[in-house]
């Protein structure tokens, strides 16, 4: 989670759902590129692999550079539904332990803040005491499990990257194309079993392409099509994975499959 500390300084927190150890960094805003950063610094901090990654609806998140480094790390993209901070209670309770404790102590644009906040992470993790911990440290708490906790190749192995996909911020958006996904191996070979023509649309002389017009709701079963932004991520993963291409507009579905 990100938070606002002030102008031009915004604190970035990480924090394990079971341990409550956190990975803690400042920087001058919200951005793709220092959610990267700060991803960097989760992998090489925490003391444990790590299978999922549970964030906001912040556009900084959702970057698509942000969410490759996700896939290419064999970690699971989690965002929460829009207007529930419930589900991320965790570090929301956290930071306000930072900002009683921490930041009053502090001036946030001070030279030292990015030293400071790191000795401040540590008290957390080693020597402050948690009711929900039965008063254990982070620490003393994971290393209670310290035989269950998943190893780096147990996450690898399990990983599947079949599930996985681009997400989009807009939570509407976002439904319509996960529903595009998780429907595209069932949409094919229904489409394989519906008549076709042969038809051209540019393409170099020889090249065949069978297209059909699917009326929405008739075999995807959605409620909207998806804006620009939407299709576009569809097009270049329907590339990368050599999948039929996928792209919802007006009140059609197009489904295009390209045989050279």
């Amino acid at each position: 989670d990100t938070l606002k500390i002030a102008p031009g300084v915004y604190q970035y927190t990480a924090i394990d759902d079971c341990s409550r150890w956190r990975v803690l960094a400042v920087y001058p805003r919200r951005s793709a590129k220092y959610s990267l950063d700060f991803l960097e610094r989760v992998i090489a901090q925490m003391p444990f692999a790590i299978q999922r990654v549970q964030t906001d609806r912040g556009t900084e998140f959702f970057a698509e550079d942000v969410q490759r480094w996700l896939m290419d790390h064999c970690i699971k993209f989690r965002p929460t539904p829009p207007r529930s901070p419930y589900l991320n209670g965790k570090v929301e309770r956290s930071q306000l332990a930072d900002l009683q404790e921490f930041w009053p102590r502090f001036k946030p644009k001070h030279p030292a803040t990015a030293i400071r906040i790191e000795e401040w992470q540590f008290d957390y993790n080693y020597r402050r005491g948690h009711g929900s911990l039965e008063g254990a440290t982070p620490a003393e708490w994971s290393a209670r499990f310290e035989g269950q906790i998943p190893l780096w190749d147990n996450v690898f192995a399990s990983y599947d990257a079949t599930k996985e996909r681009l997400q989009l911020s807009n939570w509407k958006a976002d439904k319509a194309l996960a529903k595009l996904h998780g429907a595209k191996t069932n949409l094919t070979s229904q489409i394989e079993m519906m008549s076709v023509s042969l038809t051209r649309h540019g393409h170099p002389a020889g090249a065949k392409q069978r297209a059909t017009q699917i009326k929405l709701g008739q075999v995807m079963g959605l409620s909207a099509p998806l804006g620009g932004f939407g299709r576009d991520l569809v097009a270049r993963q329907a590339v990368q994975d050599q999948r039929p291409l996928l792209i919802a507009f007006g009140q059609t579905l197009s489904v295009r499959i390209v045989q050279a």
